[in-house]
């Protein structure tokens, strides 16, 4: 097999674990298959194995595929109204370089209740990167938390936004 067809078979492979558990590592792949679809993964579709029901009731995911083989996921570990930390997850088919993400948690009315911009990081990172850390806060019900990717500012200036997941709390 080609490199890239391993590839292939690993993201395949990874889609398939988060698909049977949202208790998946916080850099798993998304369950869709190709194009612009958005997967949202909640508490409700747990499994009860070895805990796993209690350890999705804490975590939500949310990705959105950005091609055939990248995509962009949000993953926020929280209790009740209360957030704990939120990470922005990148997976693509070979380098991932010059990136930054944002998490923005917004309430019923599409208005900003919270945002934080990861740090710029100038390097590359192969097939997966994440951003984001704690977040330490309670929110109103109905709020959505949302993850961007952004890439390319620090060298030319232009930040470009690679594609936004989303998960209704």
């Amino acid at each position: 097999m080609r490199k890239s067809e391993n590839l292939g078979l690993a993201l395949a492979m990874s889609a398939a674990v988060i698909t049977l558990s949202t208790a998946a590592p916080a850099h798993a792949a998304p369950t869709a298959s190709t194009g612009a679809a958005s997967v949202a993964v909640g508490s409700s579709a747990a499994l009860d194995v070895q805990g796993e029901r209690a350890a999705a009731a804490r975590r939500q995911d949310g990705c959105h595929m950005t091609g055939a083989k990248s995509y962009v996921c949000v993953n926020v570990k929280r209790s009740g109204k209360y957030i704990k930390e939120a990470w922005v997850n990148r997976g693509n088919a070979g380098q991932i370089c010059d990136y930054r993400g944002t998490v923005t948690v917004y309430d019923g009315r599409g208005r900003i209740l919270y945002q934080k911009r990861s740090r710029n990081h100038p390097g590359c990172s192969y097939l997966r990167a994440s951003v984001g850390g704690t977040v330490k806060r309670s929110f109103p019900s109905g709020r959505k938390v949302c993850g961007s990717w952004w890439q390319g500012g620090s060298v030319n200036g232009r930040w470009e936004r690679v594609g936004t997941a989303c998960v209704k709390m």
